[in-house]
């Protein structure tokens, strides 16, 4: 049968391909599943399908190729997995066959895909505003070929496989995904960026818009829409001379990005993008059109470049989308660009109940069904509950074994600190209650006197004399390590609490919240006064603690400065300070400050620790401070001396580490120490990652029998649901959801 949609002409014109394109060939998956040895098609000798279970080794990671899903443009879609956490992943894969290409020019082509789709906001950030950038780009030289890994939006599916399976759209839903769309582009027309070379470039445009890169997401009662693969950095897998940069910058481009949307809401409302002779539809053919509006009708053919009116902007096409919305959308108030982590709520129309809407309902019902049962399938049995108790957990090794954690790291506090969970108990002495042959286990913990922003050193340096580790993996670590996630914690960053007699301090001042771009400047000593951020913040002298903590140091290094410049600004700071004998570093009494921006490095709790101090700054009139510092979420949030602060990006809105029991989120009117156990650890944000500075914790070891052996008892234990209940009551949050309730 032949397809409904334009059927791109294969770009490997040297390859006879008996089915017409090698990236869709049938044969080679086969060939790959009968023979995975065969690296090549047998008949026109074009590069193979990878194999299930094939390990692709890349800088943040080795990932693991679960199964081919098909082709996308101009390159192999996999659906696969990351090693260290199990997380789904989309590969695509670029192929290089030499008999397309220069070989002398391979290397150069490939090295352009990575740096070009290594795209940054010129202030550092990666860019979220729906655009699938990799997570990263590997280089196979051997194999000549290259693969971009993303973990965004891995259960989207292209819209033209969508209208493949439910047929034509309403155009209520054509007139939301226009205007997703129309909000990515404005952006990436807008926004300015920078590339690893140092090459920066203010707007670019997507070049490569059609029904296979528009991506959809079906989320609660709505869908995402996602733009993937710029010509950007595709340009360079195509066996054809090298577009010009510049051609990506260009006004032109970006109008034909409009005009190609337009063709796009044309195909959507007709469901088809071809004729019966294979040729692209024709928009001036009315049969085409689905009986929409004249208003929906009119806009598409202004936007496709067909009419007197001619859009030279995503951002005036996007004004006109929203200003014929009450003609067609009544019912609906105007769009804003919302969050782009939620999604954009699709209200059904009250004609749908009546008469042929009815159809559409169906089909989305449909769509989130299916979804919802694929996403299921992918779940990892790696993250499934082991067992209900921690006793039913069998053949614990009865040895002597040395395991342990760093000194001040949040699991030893975690694991040894008593009443956390019972009276004058710790967890480790609950757990050895239920099994016997862990009181021969020796924990210890390690002091480590240096911050490495290289994760391998650090576990390294514990690791050594002990059978395996309890720490973060928020960096992928090197293939001699196993790593088993067990839970979730957070670093919060935090400012003297809120009383009734001081309601101008810095939790109203700030409406409870702080952006990660705020956070560096202080870091960073860029800013020496709250008011420097923000005009509307009190003129008060920063004063900033950092925890003696070399774990939790390290990962706000890599999770909130992120940037080199950034990291050596705070690095540099610490170093003079250090090798000042009056600088403070682990005093047992706080220090009164009378010049801004002072970094003390401290314990969290007892004399002279962080907390104290805050609260002491806070009190101080003379100078009037505004102390700010962060810690191990688990680690404070069952105190009420410090406010922990809402976190957000530029991109994305803000989110607490703490709510109340109604689910909302914490605000400065919130008294943490009047109604304690009003509030809980926001677990749903911990374990998505929604907070953005949450991390993993994990059982680490070297790979060897004797190590796998011991590390993977104990984090058998801690995945019980007891344990994840236990860890869940010391404000650990479970990898899983769990019910605690007989806990």
């Amino acid at each position: 049968m032949l397809s409904n949609f334009v059927r791109h002409k294969s770009i490997y014109s040297q390859i006879p391909c008996s089915e017409g394109n090698p990236l869709n060939c049938a044969k080679l998956k086969r060939q790959s599943l009968d023979d995975p040895q065969l690296s090549q098609c047998q008949v026109c000798n074009f590069p193979s399908v990878i194999p299930p279970q094939t390990e692709i080794q890349g800088k943040e990671g080795r990932y693991v190729v679960n199964n081919w899903v098909g082709s996308r443009g101009i390159g192999r879609i996999y659906q696969g997995s990351y090693l260290i956490d199990q997380q789904d992943v989309i590969i695509k894969e670029y192929l290089f066959p030499s008999v397309e290409f220069q070989t002398s020019k391979i290397q150069s082509r490939q090295k352009n895909l990575k740096q070009f789709s290594n795209l940054q906001l010129i202030n550092g950030q990666k860019p979220d505003f729906r655009i699938l950038l990799p997570k990263e780009t590997i280089i196979d030289s051997e194999k000549q070929r290259c693969y971009t890994v993303t973990n965004v939006g891995v259960k989207a599916i292209p819209l033209k496989d969508y209208l493949t399976k439910y047929g034509k759209m309403e155009e209520e839903t054509v007139w939301k995904i226009l205007d997703q769309v129309l909000q990515s582009l404005s952006l990436l027309h807008c926004q300015k960026f920078r590339f690893p070379s140092g090459l920066t470039q203010s707007g670019l445009a997507h070049g490569n818009l059609s029904l296979e890169n528009l991506l959809i997401l079906p989320e609660n009662q709505g869908f995402l829409i996602y733009l993937a693969d710029l010509a950007l950095w595709e340009r360079f897998a195509q066996p054809l001379p090298i577009q010009n940069f510049n051609q990506f910058c260009s006004p032109q481009v970006r109008e034909k990005d409009l005009s190609s949307l337009g063709y796009i809401g044309f195909y959507l409302l007709a469901g088809i993008s071809i004729n019966d002779e294979g040729m692209p539809l024709n928009p001036y053919d009315n049969q085409y059109w689905n009986n929409p509006t004249d208003v929906l009708k009119n806009y598409l053919f202004n936007l496709m470049g067909l009419a007197t009116l001619s859009f030279k902007t995503a951002e005036t096409a996007r004004k006109e989308l929203l200003r014929i919305q009450p003609q067609l959308i009544p019912t609906i108030s105007a769009t804003t660009l919302l969050p782009l982590s939620k999604s954009i709520y699709v209200t059904p129309r009250r004609w749908w109940w009546i008469g042929g809407g009815i159809l559409g309902f169906i089909v989305l019902s449909l769509l989130l069904y299916w979804l919802s049962t694929k996403t299921k399938s992918f779940q990892s049995n790696f993250l499934q509950l082991s067992k209900e108790k921690i006793a039913e957990i069998s053949d614990i090794p009865p040895g002597q074994f040395e395991y342990g954690s760093l000194i001040n790291s949040s699991w030893n506090y975690t694991y040894t600190q008593k009443n956390l969970v019972i009276f004058n108990k710790s967890f480790e002495k609950l757990i050895q209650e239920q099994q016997a042959n862990l009181k021969n286990w020796k924990y210890k913990a390690s002091s480590l006197s240096t911050v490495s922003s290289n994760f391998d050193f650090l576990v390294k340096d514990v690791i050594n004399g002990k059978l395996f580790f309890i720490g973060n993996t928020v960096k992928p670590l090197s293939t001699q390590y196993n790593t088993l996630p067990f839970a979730y914690d957070a670093i919060a960053i935090f400012v003297a609490f809120n009383y009734a007699q001081r309601q101008k301090g810095l939790p109203y001042a700030l409406k409870g919240k702080i952006t990660l771009e705020q956070v560096q400047k202080i870091y960073s000593g860029e800013v020496t006064n709250w008011k420097d951020l923000d005009d509307n913040f009190p003129d008060l002298l920063i004063q900033f603690y950092v925890p003696n903590n070399p774990e939790v140091e390290a990962i706000f290094k890599e999770k909130v400065l992120k940037y080199p410049d950034i990291i050596t600004k705070y690095e540099s700071f610490i170093e003079k300070l250090t090798k000042k004998k009056d600088n403070g570093i682990l005093n047992n009494s706080c220090v009164s400050v009378n010049k801004p921006i002072t970094i003390y490095k401290r314990l969290i709790y007892g004399k002279g620790g962080i907390l104290q101090c805050i609260i002491q700054d806070f009190e101080n009139n003379n100078p009037s401070i505004g102390s700010i510092g962060f810690a191990s979420l688990s680690k404070i949030v069952s105190q009420c001396s410090v406010y922990p602060l809402a976190i957000s990006s530029q991109f994305n809105s803000s989110v607490s580490p703490l709510i109340l029991k109604n689910d909302k989120a914490i605000t400065p009117e919130t008294n943490l120490c009047n109604h304690k156990g009003s509030y809980k650890v926001n677990t749903e944000a911990i374990r998505s990652q929604t907070y953005p500075l949450s991390y993993p914790l994990s059982v680490i070891y070297f790979r060897d029998n004797r190590r796998r052996l011991v590390g993977d008892k104990f984090a058998e234990i801690l995945r019980t649901k007891e344990g994840q209940c236990l860890l869940k009551k010391v404000q650990i949050t479970p990898i899983n959801s769990v019910d605690c309730s007989q806990y």
